[in-house]
């Protein structure tokens, strides 16, 4: 929370590092009124509320830091998920959005945007926003992965399988992208290709019994 020069304000973070919030509460409403122009009393007031368990208060607060300062991400990421918390879902996706104009690699608040997206069926767009964090981590197969069963969802097979062939290439052995990938193969008539998928993934040593089940049912159906 750096700025220019508000002792009030500074004080009341000094007093929160002693966890003296009744007193720190106190600088904080001093400074607002000294410096009326200053956001950051606003943000620590509404950390200290959301701390108090307070989510109308602390959401009051971000939005009096945003009044003064529209851009800033620590508001415009608290307030969108308090407003997540209370069901107010399409205002925490305008706060997600200006915050991901703003910050584009900014990974929880697009998996934030994203989980909203399949709350709502919109799976397309769930999809572009695993993508999206995919494509900045290629160490963690679970957003491609991710992004692979919403556009399946989405019915764009044809999109499932390019991510699903992204993620194998990396990791050939990942389990739930090789039952996805087979699985989609033998529904879109490439049985050879499904066998050859879900054989691999019976043949790892410490298959999931779960996965194990349900690719055994889908081999059935690929030698057919």
């Amino acid at each position: 929370l750096s700025g220019p020069p508000n002792p009030f304000f500074e004080e009341g973070l000094r007093l929160l590092e002693k966890q003296d919030d009744k007193r720190a509460e106190i600088f904080f409403r001093k400074a607002l009124q000294v410096f009326p122009d200053d956001a950051r009393p606003h943000l620590a007031s509404a950390m200290l509320f959301e701390k108090e368990g307070k989510a109308i208060e602390a959401l009051n607060a971000y939005s009096a830091a945003l009044a003064i300062d529209a851009s800033n991400p620590l508001a415009l990421a608290r307030r969108a998920e308090i407003h997540a918390i209370l069901g107010n879902v399409e205002k925490a996706l305008i706060d997600l959005s200006k915050l991901l104009e703003i910050e584009p690699d900014r990974q929880s608040a697009r998996n934030m945007r994203a989980e909203i997206y399949l709350q709502q069926k919109r799976f397309a767009e769930a999809a572009n926003d695993y993508l999206a964090i995919a494509d900045s981590n290629d160490l963690d197969p679970r957003w491609r992965l991710a992004s692979a069963r919403a556009f399946e969802l989405a019915g764009d097979d044809k999109a499932a399988l390019a991510q699903l062939d992204v993620l194998l290439h990396n990791f050939p052995d990942e389990a739930d992208a090789l039952l996805l990938h087979g699985r989609l193969l033998l529904e879109n008539g490439d049985k050879q290709a499904a066998r050859a998928d879900l054989e691999k993934l019976l043949a790892r040593e410490h298959a999931n019994n779960e996965l194990e089940a349900e690719a055994e049912k889908l081999l059935k159906e690929a030698i057919k």
